[in-house]
């Protein structure tokens, strides 16, 4: 089931993207990717669309300079 207009996931988003706004400020580039990697997998996880679900392991896949 998807969770749209959901105002609590909403909130941890834009939680989110102001760490990101924040990180990209001191050009913390590991912690600004650990953050998008937060953002998308709260999306991923709250959509309920199977095909999202699948969609994190790409995030696993990524180069070792990338990981935190």
């Amino acid at each position: 089931m998807a969770m749209h207009g959901n105002p609590q996931i909403a909130g941890k988003l834009r939680g989110i993207d102001g760490r990101m706004c924040g990180v990209e400020t001191d050009q913390d580039t590991k912690g600004y990717l650990k953050l998008n990697q937060e953002f998308h997998f709260t999306i991923f996880n709250e959509s309920g669309n199977e095909d999202l679900g699948s969609r994190p392991s790409m995030w696993f896949n990524s180069p070792d300079g990338l990981r935190s």
